[in-house]
């Protein structure tokens, strides 16, 4: 059994290294994919989600005086059009002025009001998501790690009972 037990452990450290590995790398994979995939979609829907965004701005701030919306200079004029006639039925008090900046992304714009602003950074969200994945793919390789010294401690220590995750069922009397 000591010999089994020293044979495998090049098998067992092998398989905790590609376990490892493909519950670090998967995560990070689907987020190169999704990138991929969503920034194309961000770019081609970009003025309409940017429409979307300014006109439930300008629906909710029925108070609000004015609205200023910086965007990127591809979009402006469809914008303006658009924000001016949801303006003139919902809000016709209301002054909007569209921004053109050349610099911004075309799937950011930024809504400024008298009291706040809404930022839509694509950017930072990307941030933010690749952040998440990297917590993800930390926590993937921890539990890996101890999933794999689990197994080994019962093929080393072949008295301690294997635990379980099912649940005992009941028998019917």
């Amino acid at each position: 059994l000591l010999h089994f037990v020293a044979s495998a452990h090049p098998l067992f450290e092998n398989y905790r290294q590609m376990a490892k590995m493909l519950r670090e790398d998967m995560p990070k994979v689907a987020l190169a994919i999704a990138r991929k995939v969503a920034g194309e979609a961000l770019n081609e829907n970009a003025a309409a989600t940017i429409e979307s965004i300014a006109e439930r701005c300008v629906t909710s701030m029925l108070g609000e005086a004015s609205l200023t919306v910086v965007a990127h200079e591809s979009i402006t004029s469809s914008l303006e059009k658009r924000l001016n006639e949801i303006v003139s039925k919902h809000s016709p008090g209301m002054i909007v002025q569209v921004i053109t900046n050349a610099s911004i992304p075309v799937s950011d714009c930024k809504i400024q009001w008298k009291q706040g602003a809404f930022i839509r950074d694509t950017q930072k969200i990307w941030q933010d998501i690749e952040q998440a994945v990297g917590n993800l793919s930390a926590s993937a390789a921890f539990d890996a790690t101890k999933d794999m010294e689990k197994l080994e401690n019962q093929v080393n220590n072949p008295e301690v009972p294997v635990a379980t995750t099912e649940q005992p069922t009941s028998q019917k009397e």
